[in-house]
């Protein structure tokens, strides 16, 4: 199995230059740090779930986001800073949330057609209507007698377009808040002896 997380490297030294230059302790350094993953983290969600929502041509951007799993950034240990490890992951995505066409013939099953994810037939689907919103269902097991809400995956080539677009500055972004939030411990004397 290949390694889950996406891994950007962090010069230390040069975290080290901006604590020096600024006369922070080790302790502010450590907090900075991790203020910083979790304002990147922030920043990185925020763009990836707008491309997300643009790529798969959503109905609602909030309903797609969610569809997006945590995203994790590894935070600095007691006594050491490691390079950044950053995971996330897509869920797959309900047809009716997404812009596109639900079409359903009996004995035929159903399908879910859309611009940006292409055709997706379900031998064993049909269509449930509610509130005028039609819903993309199918039968399963043994005797076709469960029924489970379909769901469309969501292609490596969009994880491999939100890698390429949304994280390509990942480092800067990082360094960009770690600065200023170390600044702000210098001048407000914020974890000067300590966590």
């Amino acid at each position: 199995m290949s390694n889950p997380y996406l891994t950007f490297d962090i010069d230390l030294d040069e975290l080290d230059a901006i604590r020096a230059q600024l006369s922070a302790t080790e302790h502010q350094l450590k907090a900075a740090y991790n203020r910083a993953i979790s304002r990147t983290q922030q920043t990185m969600q925020k763009r990836s779930r707008k491309l997300l929502a643009n790529s798969l041509g959503a109905k609602s951007a909030k309903r797609v986001q969610r569809r997006m799993q945590t995203f994790k950034l590894k935070r600095a240990g007691k006594n050491q800073l490691t390079d950044l490890k950053m995971w996330f992951g897509l869920n797959d995505v309900a047809p009716n949330n997404l812009k596109g066409r639900i079409t359903a013939k009996q004995g035929e099953g159903a399908t879910f057609s859309s611009p940006k994810l292409g055709s997706h037939k379900f031998n064993n689907g049909f269509v449930f209507t509610r509130g005028g919103q039609r819903y993309l269902f199918e039968r399963f097991g043994k005797d076709k007698n469960k029924i489970r809400s379909v769901k469309i995956a969501v292609s490596e080539r969009l994880k491999s377009r939100i890698e390429d677009e949304s994280f390509h500055d990942l480092p800067e972004v990082f360094m960009s808040h770690f600065e200023t939030d170390l600044k702000g411990r210098v001048k407000t004397g914020l974890n000067k002896d300590g966590w």
